[in-house]
């Protein structure tokens, strides 16, 4: 499975933290009462519209085994020419939209952060800036490793656990091992704005090395530890996977009867 996948861009939806993507993943699948679900499957063609099979929440309602998927998956790609797969490479950086989406997300997958150090937030600046660190990025060894974010020095020293302070530059990488729960940072290492592709990997080698693993072990027992330290996440646009409104239902239901 993981040769076969080489050949795609692998995205991982947000679903509920862009209004744009939402809406672009309620035109690829609709569940059963008609609304954006919080997980979408869909194989798509080079020009990111075209689909490939039919969609649904994951892969196990597209092909029934992990061993067909990559027999479809090399078939899929061998119908691609050498001339669209070159078109279509991945240029950018596979960096999150704020670092506050990032944390959290690389807290859940348990995986250090990069995070590329600047003042400006235009597109066309941050693409400018990453192209030493996506070509990493996007190498056999480093792709799907590490989690990367852009964001300010002053993002960074707001961050609960961030001592040494002296240490977060305003310009340049570092990179960070997120608290359990998304709730703050510790800074492992850092690499200055014109670190060569080798000093990058040696600072994405540390990150892996110095990142403490969580012995937090399924999303059950993630979620539990969240209602214990009782931290939530409010997200971009409602949450409408039938799912979580049928809790929210049991829940004010259960309000009104202690009640």
């Amino acid at each position: 499975m993981v040769t076969a996948s080489r050949a795609f861009v692998c995205v991982r939806p947000a679903t509920y933290e862009s209004a744009t993507e939402g809406k672009l993943l309620l035109s690829l699948f609709r569940g059963r009462i008609g609304n954006l679900e919080n997980s979408v499957f869909a194989l798509l063609g080079p020009d990111g519209k075209e689909r490939l099979t039919k969609t649904g929440r994951s892969p196990g309602m597209v092909f029934k085994t992990a061993a067909q998927m990559a027999v479809r998956l090399t078939e899929l790609a061998k119908e691609v020419s050498p001339k669209q797969k070159q078109a279509f490479r991945s240029q950018q950086l596979p960096a999150y939209p704020t670092l506050r989406l990032a944390l959290n997300v690389a807290a859940c997958d348990d995986r250090p952060l990069i995070v590329r150090l600047g003042t400006s937030t235009s597109s066309n600046s941050k693409k400018k800036l990453t192209d030493a660190l996506t070509e990493v990025a996007w190498s056999d060894e480093w792709v799907g490793r590490v989690h990367y974010a852009h964001a300010t020095a002053a993002e960074i020293l707001a961050l609960d656990g961030i001592e040494d302070v002296a240490s977060i530059p305003d310009s340049g990488y570092i990179s960070l091992s997120p608290a359990p729960l998304g709730q703050g940072a510790k800074l492992l290492g850092e690499a200055s704005e014109r670190a060569s592709k080798a000093q990058l990997q040696k600072l994405l080698h540390k990150a892996v090395e110095g990142h403490m693993v969580s012995t937090v072990l399924s999303s059950r027992e993630h979620v539990r530890e969240g209602k214990r330290a009782g931290v939530s996440w409010e997200t971009v646009i409602p949450v409408t996977d039938p799912g979580r409104l049928d809790k929210d239902r049991a829940r004010r239901r259960l309000d009104r009867d202690g009640k």
